[in-house]
């Protein structure tokens, strides 16, 4: 058997972690791992299966440890073991961190916690708070209070996540301890709703979309547009293994309550259904949004699923009038005009709107769109004001 052994160097919780290279040989179906304070008369026998790794729990401290491996056949025939490994724990110097209780989120409630340690030596010089690798990504440790703080993103919603909190003096090498605790975060549903532009008077539509982390069969709702810009909301399924029920609480207010039809149900990133709407006549230009509120959502067992707030559309209603709209996009600064097809426009800037500086042209468009998008200069990194004008 090929054998090639080491130990990590990371102390974690009372806890090192051995790992060898896997034997080549094909009839290898697991191995067994060894360890103990004796080389000679093994304390320890653990059957790994066929894992590579096997983290050492509840080991003291300034302590002399050996450990060694075997590979077993499918009848149990066990190789010659690996030349032992001996290491070392190290000392904390008295630090002593807190016990860390496990944790369950329920979306959208973040995660804070303060860390307590214990220095009865007195070492001297700051102490210093850390995470470990593998903490999930997002969560933050101030290092000298020790304070965490996490608001797990969507993604990171109905997973189990393995946090090391880790507490260090200034001294070289210093003294350390370190805590092990678990985050799970239960599963949540989220509803969102793109965006569109529209022309004042006409028809437009927005889908909407659910992202769940878990599996859900029932979701219900308000869906809420702008009063006295929108009329006549319709909902058109996009899927037909669900049933849409409506209750009509006003002409751009509306309850829905979509319930899976079959043994399917909704899981991960799905568009539901398409939002059409008629946008009000004899009005000016304006922003509006259509968006999602009281949202209850269950698995298919009946039991309610968290909810995480989720996008609000961005309408835009095009009238006789032009907006101007500043956004960063991917890092880049644009401007987006928007007025009525075949309109011709100027827009100019300025670094100052007190009346004391001059407004230059930057850009002249004749529409063919209800908007349209220019490239600024991401170089220049001044305070610009911009203004559109017809002509």
């Amino acid at each position: 058997m090929l054998c090639i052994f080491w130990v990590s160097s990371v102390w974690a919780d009372q806890s090192v972690t051995a790992t060898w290279q896997a034997s080549p040989d094909p009839g290898v179906a697991g191995y067994f791992f060894y360890y103990g304070q004796c080389s000679t008369n093994w304390a320890f026998k653990v059957d790994v299966g066929t894992n590579s790794s096997y983290i050492l729990h509840g080991l003291n401290e300034e302590s002399t440890y050996y450990c060694s491996v075997t590979a077993y056949d499918p009848s149990s025939n066990e190789s010659a073991p690996c030349d032992p490994v001996a290491f070392t724990t190290p000392s904390t110097g008295g630090l002593q961190l807190s016990p860390i209780s496990n944790q369950i989120l329920s979306p959208p409630q973040a995660l804070f916690l303060t860390n307590a340690v214990t220095n009865p030596n007195a070492l001297p010089g700051s102490l210093i708070f850390s995470l470990d690798s593998g903490s999930p990504q997002g969560m933050y440790i101030n290092s000298l209070s020790g304070q965490i703080f996490w608001n797990p993103t969507l993604q990171q919603m109905g997973s189990s996540n393995l946090v090391v909190v880790r507490v260090s003096d200034t001294s070289e090498p210093p003294f350390t301890d370190t805590k092990v605790f678990n985050v799970v975060v239960k599963n949540a549903a989220q509803l969102n709703v793109d965006s569109t532009v529209v022309a004042v008077g006409g028809d437009g539509f927005v889908t909407l979309s659910s992202f769940c982390s878990g599996c859900v069969s029932n979701l219900n709702f308000e869906l809420v547009a702008p009063e006295g810009w929108v009329s006549r909301l319709k909902i058109n399924p996009l899927m037909t293994n669900f049933t849409i029920d409506q209750t009509l609480l006003g002409p751009a207010d509306v309850v829905l309550n979509i319930q899976i039809t079959d043994t399917n149900f909704f899981h991960g990133n799905q568009d539901l259904a398409q939002i059409y709407f008629t946008s009000t006549t004899g009005l000016t230009s304006a922003f509006g949004s259509i968006s999602v509120s009281n949202l209850v959502a269950l698995d298919p067992i009946g039991i309610q699923v968290g909810s995480v707030p989720g996008a609000s559309s961005r309408l835009v209603f095009v009238g006789q009038d032009s907006l101007v709209e500043a956004r960063v996009v991917n890092g880049l600064r644009q401007l987006v005009l928007y007025g009525p097809v075949g309109g011709n426009y100027q827009i100019q800037s300025s670094t100052n709107v007190s009346g004391k500086g001059p407004w230059m042209s930057k850009f002249s468009a004749q529409l063919t769109n209800l908007y349209q998008v220019f490239q600024l200069d991401t170089n220049n990194i001044c305070t610009e004001y911009y203004r559109a004008s017809s002509y």
